[in-house]
């Protein structure tokens, strides 16, 4: 079933695309001024949200205020269970809605089991890059931009990622996915309850980046290793209660489910759209 998801939210995107001509945004950052385009001119224009009508969710699609943060919708809103975003391996309908959900997003939201990917885009730390690729920069294949590509630095500008989405109102289109839409990660799969940052209505953290291993079952909270809040670049990568693994929607619409032995560099050639590099797929 995880696979179906994943299968129809890669048709919800391809559909999205074609009436747009892009893809949506990834997130918003939570911290710096924003002013995106209309009609998705604040932080309510997130991945999740704009695709609402093509997963048959237009009644809550128009239900939603664009112009208002997430954090002021009605909480009959954020807590409105969306099937197609549950992994049933790890939840169910009756359990969906998280709490404790932390920083600029609201408390108690929709979960989210599938993020956008990022690719190998710096999410502040560079936690589990080799000791010599730790410092982003243009070609260090597990740590490229700045700041999940929000702000500007390390000669990076404003907003710059690496994956199909990043941590910023900033969209791709599918001719910028110069490596092939069947070479290039998507979406995949990722366990909310692990990250207090991720939900469904998240401005900040509806994405994972490929620089954390597959499967790294770090866990903030107070049944975690780490107190709430602090562990972000160790605690949001892509993962599942799969044995082996984790399944994933490249950018062509197909399903893949990756071994969690995947080389880690090859992990990341796959999160990069636009890297050249020559891949294959495990």
């Amino acid at each position: 079933q995880c696979a179906n998801h994943l299968k129809q939210l890669g048709l919800a995107l391809h559909n999205y695309h074609a009436a747009f001509g892009t893809l949506p945004y990834g997130s918003g950052d939570c911290c710096v001024p924003l002013q995106p385009p209309k009609p998705y001119s604040t932080h309510g224009g997130i991945w999740p949200t704009m695709i609402l009508p093509q997963i048959e969710q237009t009644g809550l699609h128009d239900a939603i205020d664009f112009n208002l943060h997430t954090k002021q919708l009605p909480q009959q809103i954020l807590e409105t269970v969306i099937p197609t975003y549950i992994c049933p391996s790890d939840a169910g309908a009756s359990d969906a809605v998280l709490d404790k959900r932390f920083h600029h997003n609201p408390e108690t939201a929709m979960g989210l089991w599938y993020t956008g990917s990022m690719g190998p885009t710096n999410p502040d730390f560079c936690f589990y890059c080799p000791a010599d690729l730790q410092t982003p920069g243009p070609g260090n294949w597990c740590c490229q931009g700045h700041n999940f590509g929000t702000r500007a630095g390390l000669g990076y500008p404003e907003g710059t990622h690496f994956g199909v989405f990043g941590r910023f109102h900033t969209a791709v289109k599918f001719s910028d996915i110069r490596d092939g839409l069947s070479n290039t990660i998507m979406l995949g799969e990722t366990l909310p309850r692990q990250s207090c940052f991720i939900s469904a209505f998240a401005v900040n953290f509806n994405v994972s980046p490929t620089n954390i291993p597959l499967n790294t079952f770090d866990s903030d909270g107070p049944d975690g290793n780490v107190p709430w809040g602090t562990n972000w670049y160790r605690t949001s990568g892509f993962k599942s209660r799969h044995p082996g693994g984790a399944t994933f929607c490249l950018a062509d619409g197909s399903v893949r489910f990756l071994p969690e032995s995947i080389d880690f560099q090859l992990y990341n050639e796959l999160g990069s759209r636009a890297g050249g590099e020559v891949v294959n797929l495990p």
